[in-house]
């Protein structure tokens, strides 16, 4: 990459974060916050971007909090946004560097692991019971972020594989060439 470039990339990236990241957890929606959470403390690590690294550390503790007051998330067991959600807060364990974030992160991880886990339905690879904000594809057996979260973390327990049921082989494809649009 050139040096225009990088320094091009380099500054959208910080404009980015200060202009686009600024979702919070209110009680509404969590897998966005979570999101804007995670980018806000990378960016400011790599950029030693106290402020808004701070803000980051600021929303994990409401986060936090928000678990420990109501047990679980305001998109409760979401098929759907849950999965991006505990898929954020483990993005921030692996790659954030300070300590604290890290362990808020974890213990946050560990309370929506434990709402997804209590709610897995073996036999069906679904979550199951009242759950907020889900669609169609959630309810009726097709590949949703809660199944694909779980083949790739239980493996074989959840019996839909994710990678095969969107990208069929080329002998399936000819015997059902609709396939991958039926998920």
């Amino acid at each position: 990459m050139s040096p225009e470039a990088r320094e091009w990339v380099l500054n959208y990236l910080q404009e980015f974060a200060h202009r686009h990241c600024n979702a919070n957890f209110n009680g509404h929606n969590d897998n966005t916050p979570a999101m804007a959470t995670f980018t806000r403390l990378v960016h400011g690590e790599m950029f030693d971007d106290a402020e808004l690294f701070q803000s980051g550390l600021d929303q994990l503790y409401i986060l936090r909090d928000m678990l420990y007051r109501n047990g679980f998330l305001s998109e409760f067991v979401s098929p759907t946004y849950s999965p991006i959600s505990v898929l954020s807060l483990a993005l921030i364990a692996n790659y954030v560097k300070h300590e604290e974030a890290v362990q808020l992160a974890l213990d946050c991880e560990a309370r929506v692991w434990a709402e997804l886990v209590s709610h897995f339905h073996v036999p069906t690879a679904m979550l199951t019971g009242p759950s907020a904000r889900s669609y169609m594809v959630d309810s009726s057996g097709g590949v949703s972020m809660a199944r694909v979260l779980f083949h790739h973390v239980f493996g074989d327990v959840c019996f839909v594989n994710s990678i095969n049921s969107l990208f069929p082989g080329p002998l399936e494809m000819e015997k059902h060439p609709s396939v991958p649009f039926m998920q």
